[in-house]
């Protein structure tokens, strides 16, 4: 009698053909056999094919990526009507994911049926530019943007996705804001990037999202992804890559965030459409009088954060705030009702949900109804004085939301190179996730060659900017730049740039700074013009940054400040019966310090010095959950043990080049 082999196990078949060291990855790609790669391939097939839920950690150089796209591509063989949703942090992992499906579509073209979506504001709307061209008010810079857009029109129409990093010239914020799709942006598919991106979205096998687009779509529509209205019910199945975000990311997105900047952007969207319907415009005109109201209660306090109490004068103030939220989405609903179209009619739609939901948070904070929420007013002055005025509510508990989250799909795999805290019991919990498998991934790298590591010195502290700047230079001397220190406090991370300045001049190092508001990708991109150089990076260079760099310093344990957010998020813990600090706290960071520190070393063939200053790490009872999380059997000694130094400049160059061998270098280190 034939035995039947199940299908997990055939394509079992054939990701080992193609993952081994004779296989196709090596002979037709070019690429590399990696056993942890070929294992995590067929862990995540058995898993699909078995509709079995898991948290997998796979660390940096596992080749995450393809170790579940070509399991996905074989499974569509198979079953075609299934639908899988990848979701991501970063718009930098969606167009490489996007670049690894075309590279392999040829062998796999299952590969070729994906969309890669992003939010409305990422997409040219040719329509509105056609739009905005005619109108006069403008400042001059806008208007002579808005010319170049037009004469460069041709170009335009042929971009590959309309995605504002396509455009053939640089335009500011003020001009996209004019002619991105966000919005009831245009009436038509043809000339509008989004429209079409969600369009093919829609009928796709595989949808590349980031995870805020995941969590507004199912927030605001009810839906992950888009889907035709033809489309059968079968539910999709999630890949969530660099999950370590996930838990901030859906705070972000259970939060109700509302300025009056914003409210008055939607009163004047709404205006684009009622310069026909004088009974509306009057509506919008007393609408924007008393925003005006609210904002002149709410201004009046220090700059910084507070948290809003229902009975205090800003609660008072909040009050007024929902009725004109009301207001303007009744406005929207009745413009829905006259929609031309079902399209604009869903844009119309949206605008209603997404005030819907500040009003009701809003009001059910403002009435004691929502325990596990904190509304937060955020004031920032300008240079001129003026405050820009935020309210978000933001919740202490995300139970419910991870709940709706995983069921709307068939089963769920999360995968990221630090998704394990301090216990895969306390992970589970965490991400509510009890019944789920789990599988970790040994790392390619070989860490006891390729890394140095060097505790705080036991004779000294360096937590001082003057102190830190000079650890800096040794270092950099050491390594001819190439060098990355990480901060937790931004004034230290500036005064350590000030004393820094002088010496970079004299030593021709460029100093690149992380600033506030500054993308990482911008501070990479100017590294990368200039490797002889240190960077001096924030919380932002810690996270999902690609970087080839010589010496990376961690000034300190990158616990998040207080805030009175975490101030308030500690007490609802404890009024649970948990430790905010054991249960929350402590696993959160150390997840974050295994991604600082897994900045250093990013390829095989790569060397590289760590260095830890913050005393902590050898006085906290908490400094073993830091220290473990390190590369397991790497050597960890002192920066001020005489017995195992830093190298000298030459020592460090025959050692990052292999010469002589690591176990006689290693003599040679010791005795110098």
């Amino acid at each position: 009698m034939k035995v039947k082999i199940p299908v997990y196990q055939k394509t079992a078949m054939e990701l080992e053909r193609f993952f081994g060291p004779e296989g196709r990855i090596v002979t037709q790609f070019g690429g590399r056999a990696r056993w942890s790669q070929a294992e995590m391939a067929l862990t995540f097939n058995k898993a699909i094919h078995q509709q079995q839920s898991m948290l997998i950690e796979a660390p940096t150089g596992t080749g995450k990526t393809l170790a579940y796209l070509i399991p996905i591509a074989l499974y569509l063989r198979s079953k075609p009507k299934q639908r899988f949703v990848i979701a991501v942090a970063t718009k930098h992992l969606q167009a490489q994911i996007e670049r690894d499906m075309e590279k392999f579509s040829r062998e796999f073209p299952e590969l070729k049926e994906s969309a890669v979506l992003k939010g409305a504001n990422n997409y040219l709307c040719l329509n509105r530019l056609k739009r905005a061209a005619v109108r006069s008010q403008y400042s001059s810079q806008v208007e002579a943007e808005l010319r170049q857009l037009l004469i460069n029109f041709d170009r335009l129409e042929k971009l590959p996705h309309g995605w504002r990093e396509e455009l053939p010239i640089k335009i500011s914020d003020p001009t996209w804001a004019q002619v991105n799709g966000e919005g009831n942006c245009c009436k038509s598919l043809g000339g509008c990037y989004r429209r079409q991106a969600r369009k093919l979205a829609e009928q796709a096998k595989i949808v590349v999202v980031n995870t805020d687009l995941l969590g507004y779509n199912l927030k605001y529509t009810g839906k992950p992804v888009p889907v035709a209205a033809d489309a059968e019910t079968l539910k999709p199945i999630l890949i969530l890559d660099e999950a370590h975000t996930l838990l901030s990311r859906l705070t972000e997105v259970e939060s109700a965030d509302v300025s009056i900047r914003t409210l008055e952007g939607a009163v004047h969207m709404l205006g684009r459409d009622t310069f026909d319907r004088p009974h509306l415009r009057t509506r919008l005109e007393l609408v924007s009088q008393r925003l005006q109201r609210i904002r002149c209660g709410l201004e009046k306090g220090p700059e910084g954060q507070e948290i809003v109490k229902p009975d205090a004068p800003a609660g008072i103030a909040c009050r007024e705030l929902v009725s004109a939220i009301r207001e303007i989405k009744g406005m929207a609903t009745w413009l829905r009702k006259e929609a031309p179209n079902d399209e604009v009619a869903g844009d119309y739609r949206e605008v209603e949900s997404r005030l819907g939901f500040s009003e009701i948070t809003l009001n059910s904070y403002l009435e004691n109804k929502l325990p596990h929420y904190v509304m937060l007013l955020n004031r920032t002055l300008s240079p001129s004085g003026q405050a820009a005025l935020n309210l978000e509510l933001k919740p202490f508990d995300l139970e419910d939301s991870l709940n709706k989250l995983w069921g709307n799909f068939q089963q769920c795999t999360l995968i990221s190179a630090t998704l394990v805290g301090t216990s895969i019991p306390e992970t589970k919990k965490t991400f509510n996730a009890p019944n789920w498998d789990t599988a970790n991934f040994p790392s390619p790298f070989d860490y006891k060659k390729q890394m140095r590591v060097f505790l705080p010195p036991r004779g000294k502290s360096i937590t001082e900017s003057p102190a830190i700047a000079e650890e800096i230079k040794r270092i950099a001397s050491i390594t001819d730049g190439r060098v990355m220190a990480l901060f937790t406090n931004y004034r230290q991370l500036q005064e350590t740039q000030l004393l820094l300045q002088d010496w970079c001049a004299r030593e021709a190092y460029q100093l690149h700074v992380q600033e506030r508001n500054t993308s990482p990708e911008v501070l990479v991109g100017k590294y990368n013009r200039e490797p002889r150089a240190i960077i001096l990076g924030n919380h932002a260079m810690g996270t999902g940054v690609d970087i080839r760099i010589r010496a990376l310093i961690i000034t300190k344990i990158p616990f998040d400040q207080q805030t009175p957010y975490r101030e308030a998020r500690q007490k609802y813990l404890e009024g649970k019966k948990l430790n905010p600090f054991r249960d929350d706290t402590l696993p959160e960071t150390v997840r974050r310090w295994k991604q600082w520190w897994g900045r250093l070393i990013r390829e095989e063939n790569q060397k590289g010095l760590l260095v830890m200053l913050d005393p902590k790490l050898l006085t906290a009872s908490y400094s073993s959950y830091f220290l473990q999380s390190l590369p397991g059997g790497i050597k960890a000694t002192h920066l001020d043990d005489p017995a195992y130094p830093l190298p000298t400049r030459e020592q460090y160059v025959q050692w990052a080049n292999e010469i002589p061998s690591p176990k006689r270098l290693e003599v040679e280190m010791a005795i110098a």
